[in-house]
Parts: structure tokens; sequence; C-alpha cells
């Protein structure tokens, strides 16, 4: 084996564990927020979001740094699979058939994108990686925006109905907690409890409450009582007649029942919203790339890494005879 087909082989080696690793890693990103039903639509938050501007940033220049290769056409082969790899071993263990789908869909699709930066570079006069790997790059970083929507449908459809609402009601739950400290919303709801005797239509859990800590008898007592004695002591006032923390348990309980019925549609938004946030990502992550993309070859250029190569070449055009 020649020497430079030995550097080849090591590049390529050496590029294609890096692409893995740095596919995984973000894979491994989208399946940390959506197998978590802690987290869910919390864990899109500026910490993910710089991870993934940070992975995505480092990818871009790793397939720029793949240029090297280029000449010896095997990168065609090792691109494509190596980042449809990393995919691949995060989609597979939710489902294998949905996996070899990303798998195989990824490898055509980079193939397809590396292919024409191939093309454009040979005919390209002068070297320029922006022109050369710019549409290769953003496809990439879509292919990922995509994976991450996949990823979430996948997993969330393995997960009980009432998964995804109990994301939301944890959401509210620190708001609820807020409300109920209130001392103005502790007056009300004595208030309206102690007004309400049997005329509301009230739920099995509702009753089952207000049963278990002040039978609806007794609060008719303490209606003719609290119109009888309008002075009657403030600190009674502000003591809820129920505790906290049922009452917060109605609150949830009945935001889960108007979300229940939409758990699926909120499996698709989900998977909407995180296609977003990482397209976004992927856009500022391009951003970085294009800036720095022309200093970072010169960067190779300086230490060695790469050399320039002057060709001669036949210029084919049309003009009017």
């Amino acid at each position: 084996m020649s020497e430079q087909k030995s550097k080849f082989v090591i590049w390529s080696a050496v590029i294609f564990v890096m692409l893995f690793i740095l596919s995984f890693l973000i894979s491994i990103q989208f399946e940390s927020i959506v197998s978590s039903p802690s987290r869910g639509f919390l864990g899109l938050n500026l910490n993910f979001f710089l991870n993934l501007v940070v992975l995505l940033t480092l990818l871009s220049f790793v397939y720029t740094f793949s240029i090297g290769t280029w000449e010896s056409k095997w990168h065609l082969a090792y691109i494509p699979l190596s980042i449809a790899l990393g995919m691949f071993a995060i989609v597979a263990p939710y489902n294998l058939l949905a996996g070899i789908i990303v798998l195989f869909t990824a490898c055509v699709l980079i193939f397809s994108d590396t292919y024409n930066s191939t093309k454009m570079k040979e005919n390209l006069i002068t070297f320029d990686p922006i022109l050369i790997m710019k549409t290769s790059i953003r496809n990439i970083l879509l292919i990922f925006s995509l994976l991450a929507a996949v990823i979430a449908m996948i997993n969330t459809k393995g997960r009980s109905e009432n998964a995804f609402a109990n994301q939301i009601t944890t959401m509210a739950e620190t708001q609820i907690d807020s409300i109920l400290s209130n001392k103005d919303f502790q007056t009300y709801i004595n208030n309206l409890t102690l007004g309400m005797g049997n005329s509301l239509n009230l739920g099995p859990v509702e009753k089952n409450i207000i049963e278990k800590n002040m039978p609806l008898t007794d609060l008719q007592d303490k209606v003719n009582q609290n119109s009888s004695d309008p002075n009657q002591n403030t600190a009674q006032e502000e003591q809820l007649a129920f505790p906290k923390e049922e009452i917060k348990a109605v609150a949830l309980a009945t935001l889960n029942k108007y979300i229940k019925p939409y758990s699926q549609l909120l499996f698709i938004a989900f998977s909407a919203v995180l296609f977003g946030f990482v397209q976004t990502s992927g856009t500022a992550a391009y951003i970085i790339y294009a800036m720095l993309a022309r200093p970072f070859i010169k960067l190779l250029l300086a230490l060695g890494i790469f050399k320039e190569q002057t060709k001669t070449v036949e210029q084919k055009t049309i003009i009017l005879p």
C-alpha cells in the first residue's frame, strides 16, 4: 500500500469515528428530552439549545475536515454511513424497523449531498469551503431536525395515554402552589366553599374531598353562621377550609381531564416544536460555521495538515456561434 493511500485510510477512519460519535451524541440529546416524562417541553431550554449548537457546529467542521480525503472517493461511502449509524444506534432500540428506515434514508440523502458537493469542488476553479459545503451541511442539519421529530413520535407512542398530559400538569403545579399560598385566594375559596352548599353540580372527586373534610350538611351551618356574624375572626377567614394538597389535587385532576382527550395531539405538537427548536439550533450552528469555515481551512493549511494543489483544467462553456 502506498504512503498516500495509507494516509487516506487513516484519515478516513478517524473522520468516520468522529462523525459517528458526534451523530450519536446529537441523537442522544433528542432521546434524553423525549424519554423522560418529567422533562418534555421543559427540556427545551437554553442549555439544550447551546449543547445542540456546539455539537452541530462541530459536526459541520468535521464534515469539512473530511474534504482532504475526497480524492479517494471513499468519502461517498463512509461519510453517509458514519452519520446514519449514529442515528440508527438511538432509534433502533425503540423500533428496529424505524431504525432501518432512518439508516437507509439518511445514507441516501447524505450520499446525494456529498456527491453534489464533490462535483461542485471539481468544477470550481478556486477552492471555497462555503460554496462547496453549504448545501450539504444545511441538508444534514435538516436531517437531524427530522430525526428529532421521528424520535419524539416513536418514543412517546410507547408511553401511557396520561404520560404527556402529566408533563403539562407538572408545568402547572408550581403556578397552582403559588396561587394556593396567596391570602386573597384563601379567603375567596373559603367564601366560595361556604356559599355553595348543595346547589353546585359537583364531580365525584370534589364531593369526596368536601365530604371528607366537611360534610355538606355542616356547610349550611357555616353559611348561616357566616351570615349572622359578618365580623368573624380574620384568622379563621384566611385558613383554608380544605388542605392545600387536596385543592391542588382537584385542580390537577381537572386539568388532566381536559388534556387527556388531546394527548395524541400533544405528541404531534411536541414533535413539531422539537423539530422547530432543532432547526433553529441548526441555523445558529450554520451561521457560526459560515463565519469560521474559511479561517478554519486557512489554519489547516498553515499547520501543514492540508496543502494546496494546482491543476490545469479545460473549461467548456456555451456561447453564440
